[in-house]
């Protein structure tokens, strides 16, 4: 019938938006990588090949191109992205979520082809800030497409297939890698400026009409508002903690493998996408759909999306100790798979906690804000501490990339307990009826006149 035909095309919409969502955030993520991943390649093959020799980039610059001066502009559209879902924009359209998302791939396919001419310092760091911006709006409005186009027991399977693009993407930077030795960086960002203003467009093409039949977003709970707050707050901690680990992964991890296994890059660089393509963005998917599995038989509350999060932080974190501990590069590259294949389960079900917490696209964006933040933190003590060389490179990897999986395990944790804690609290007793003087009407009451024969209505 109609009906049938209207909902598998409503359906058909919301996979190709889907689709579109990976397609470009994959590749917004190669190009916010792209610079990580080209760090390691040596500087001996020269300025054609290697961005360090064509620049001149210490450990520290490095941290600080990679860091805030991509990172501060990513953070702050980030917000002004959630800000716009939440208070600017139509409240139920996904089209124009789409349109905003679009410009900004735009502008970081602009970036990208600006890095690709830099020539001096200055030039590198205006790109990074461009890619920033751009890449800013990708997960605020992917995530909240999402929500709008599936209900709250859907949510953590839809949000782990769009997770999954945090893994293509440094997945596919580190792919550049090898195509950088071969045709030169500036090559490659060329490239990759040219598939991201593609996504961009299809996005836009992607878009359904914003009145569209969409379903009923997840109803936000009634039990008090201070403690899904308080909880909303421990999860944004939790996730700067877990995007201090994921920033410094793409960026330092390629740098550790070059300096203690110098003979291995070939191997690693293959090993790596490896590792990320197919152990994280398993990792990904899976994590999104037990999340899901788990909350659907607990009820669908919050906490009950964080209990795999909390998994994923544990296991994560055991196994990024072990890649910097080991001591043969085969050790240490299966280390590396197995904190892969665990370590990157913890996003979808978080997105869907927090989403539950406080239904809010505002929320979403202060939560990627402040992930943003504590993860180029962790970057530039990181780079600094590489260059004043105070402690072992093991050390120092084991604190900045491993220690972060078990602080966001803890502010998960403690985010599962006080919704628990809510849940278990006695309702609040209704408020007392007020009296004449101030009456307070609920609902509309319709009083016939009796000269008019007419309904008036007091509101």
């Amino acid at each position: 019938g109609v009906t049938t035909t209207t909902e598998r095309g409503e359906m058909a919409a919301r996979r190709r938006m889907l689709a579109a969502l990976v397609v470009a955030g994959t590749l917004s993520q190669a190009s916010q990588y792209l610079v990580s991943f080209l760090f390691s390649v040596a500087p001996e093959r020269g300025g054609k090949y290697s961005i360090r020799a064509a620049l001149s980039l210490s450990p520290y610059l490095f941290s600080m191109l990679v860091g805030y001066a991509s990172g501060g502009p990513r953070a702050l559209t980030q917000f002004l992205a959630g800000q716009a879902g939440g208070r600017v924009l139509p409240p139920r359209s996904r089209r124009a979520r789409a349109f905003l998302l679009a410009g900004a791939l735009a502008t970081q396919a602009l970036g990208t082809m600006l890095l690709s001419s830099a020539r001096e310092t200055a030039h590198i760091v205006c790109a990074q800030v461009v890619i920033g911006l751009g890449s800013g709006p990708l997960y605020p409005m992917g995530y909240a497409i999402v929500a709008l186009s599936y209900d709250k027991t859907q949510l953590g399977g839809s949000n782990g297939v769009l997770s999954q693009t945090s893994y293509f993407g440094p997945a596919l930077a580190s792919l550049a890698v090898l195509v950088a030795r071969e045709y030169g960086w500036r090559l490659t960002a060329r490239a990759v400026a040219a598939s991201l203003l593609a996504a961009a467009c299809l996005v836009a093409a992607c878009a359904d009409d914003e009145d569209a039949v969409l379903p009923e977003k997840p109803p936000q709970r009634q039990r008090g508002g201070a403690a899904e707050s308080w909880a909303a707050a421990l999860v944004a901690l939790g996730g700067g903690a877990r995007y201090a680990a994921g920033y410094a992964v793409p960026s330092y991890v390629p740098y550790f493998f070059e300096q203690t296994y110098p003979k291995r890059m070939a191997a690693f660089s293959t090993a790596n996408a490896v590792a990320i393509f197919a152990c994280g963005s398993t990792s990904a998917l899976a994590g999104g759909v037990l999340a899901q599995r788990w909350a659907t038989r607990r009820g669908c509350g919050p906490r009950d999306y964080l209990v795999v999060p909390v998994l994923s932080c544990f296991g994560g974190g055991l196994f990024a100790a072990l890649t910097f501990l080991a001591r043969s590069f085969g050790a240490a590259v299966l280390a590396l798979f197995v904190t892969q294949l665990l370590g990157e389960a913890w996003l979808a079900g978080t997105v869907a906690g927090l989403r539950l917490f406080v239904d809010d696209d505002a929320v979403l964006g202060a939560f990627y804000t402040v992930a943003t933040f504590v993860g180029c933190l962790n970057l530039v003590v990181l780079g600094a501490t590489v260059d004043a060389a105070a402690l072992s490179l093991r050390a120092v990897m084991v604190l900045a990339v491993a220690l972060p999986y078990f602080l966001a395990l803890a502010f998960f944790a403690a985010a599962a307990r006080l919704d628990r804690d809510a849940a278990a609290a006695p309702l609040k007793p209704a408020p007392p009826p007020c009296d004449d003087a101030t009456p307070l009407l609920l609902e509309r009451v319709p009083l016939r006149s009796a000269s008019s024969g007419s309904d008036t209505v007091l509101i």
